[in-house]
């Protein structure tokens, strides 16, 4: 009936499974399956290769690094079932009735059902401050709240698919932060239909500030060079919708400019105890405009 499928890298993944292994051997006539593809890593071997020594559980290493989209193409190319449960790997179940929660959606292939995740405190540091702040202020929202701008509240770190629409949707396996804006307007492109539950997961696995803003920039970079002209992303992108209204002249020049004067008092403000996220906001918008 269900095909669960984790992509890892350097994440010690067995307690996830465990868990998940737990919860379904407890649905009474239910088939499932649980696939994890190792992304090419060099830690957490002895750990994970447990995962086998459970039943209709497999853990799979690749020599070489493919790119999580990559190893989700595979996983649900791999997949026995007609649907597949996507998680990340640096999840926690939160809900003893996880896997029970979903079971409910096996049989309306029409949708994609996204569970939604979570930010446990115990996850926050100094280090790590922007991220949670980030995640429990933009990503924790209440399924009540998501399926009002369906599109706009994708995360794939926990949703419900069919494999026939997944591998339908084609998504290009480029290794890029930031491909969950692209899959939203893949579902978009190809009519599917969007519903979110409150089923969510504990998000684990936080880079540290430093990180985290290096990745965003790299998506930011990534919405310039290929998203910005795309109607469908930037309806449901606040940076880029943002940036194409303020994007003419001499406004943009202005604000290309103000990168270099404001850039590292903003970067003060997100990166302390509790961080500023419109200062984050702004800061990615002006390196917007600067990349011009």
């Amino acid at each position: 009936m269900l095909s669960i499928l984790i992509p890892t890298y350097n994440y010690n993944v067995f307690p996830l499974v465990e868990e998940l292994y737990k919860q379904c051997s407890a649905v009474k006539d239910f088939t499932f399956e649980i696939l994890v593809f190792d992304d090419g890593s060099a830690l957490f071997h002895t750990e994970n290769n447990k995962i086998n020594d459970l039943n209709n559980c497999s853990y799979h290493i690749f020599e070489e690094n493919k790119g999580r989209t990559a190893i989700r193409n595979l996983l649900a190319q791999k997949a026995f079932f007609d649907y597949l449960l996507f998680l990340d790997a640096d999840v926690r179940l939160i809900s003893a009735d996880f896997i029970a929660n979903y079971l409910h959606y096996c049989s309306q292939p029409e949708n994609v059902v996204f569970g939604g995740c979570d930010y446990h405190k115990d996850s926050y540091s100094t280090a790590t401050s922007l991220r949670y702040h980030y995640g429990k202020k933009r990503e924790a929202v209440k399924s009540s709240e998501r399926n009002q701008n369906p599109f706009k509240h994708i995360l794939s770190a926990n949703f419900l698919i069919s494999k026939k629409a997944f591998l339908t949707l084609a998504i290009p396996e480029d290794n890029v932060y930031g491909m969950d804006l692209f899959f939203s307007y893949l579902l978009i492109k190809h009519q599917k239909k969007i519903l979110h539950i409150d089923n969510p997961v504990w998000h684990c696995g936080l880079e540290e500030n430093h990180l985290f803003l290096e990745k965003s920039l790299k998506s930011v970079r990534l919405r310039k060079e290929q998203w910005l002209n795309i109607k469908e992303i930037s309806d449901n992108n606040s940076l880029i919708k943002t940036y194409n209204q303020l994007n003419f002249f001499p406004l943009n020049s202005i604000l290309k400019a103000s990168f270099g004067i404001w850039g590292n008092t903003l970067k003060k403000r997100f990166f302390k105890p509790v961080p500023s996220l419109w200062a984050f906001d702004l800061y990615r918008l002006l390196y917007l405009f600067k990349l011009n």
